[in-house]
């Protein structure tokens, strides 16, 4: 498993350097490339709405071109009041003037 957390969606990629590496080990036959994305909708300071959505890459050899693997799984959205705990510690650590979001 390699996890690499990212926030800028153009970066929604499988990484060849470790989809290789995974190939390189002996009797690999697939490597599965997920990545989880969640996002929340807000006004001001009033958080509306969060979702989450996985992507996930499908490959049988180094060479399989991700973007005809890939396979795009929504979540399911819904009403939300607060961050959770993990977002808004993790905003805070990025932007340590504070956090104006209430949590879960």
């Amino acid at each position: 498993m390699f996890d690499r957390p990212t926030v800028d969606p153009s970066l929604s990629t499988s990484d060849k350097r470790v989809v290789n590496k995974a190939f390189d080990e002996d009797k690999t036959a697939k490597v599965v490339v997920r990545m989880r994305f969640h996002s929340y909708l807000v006004r001001g300071i009033q958080v509306l709405y969060e979702n989450d959505l996985v992507v996930q890459w499908t490959l049988s050899s180094p060479s399989d071109d991700p973007d005809r693997t890939r396979d795009n799984q929504p979540g399911k959205g819904r009403q939300a009041s607060a961050l959770s705990r993990e977002h808004h510690d993790a905003l805070v650590d990025k932007f340590p003037n504070g956090s104006v979001y209430s949590t879960k």
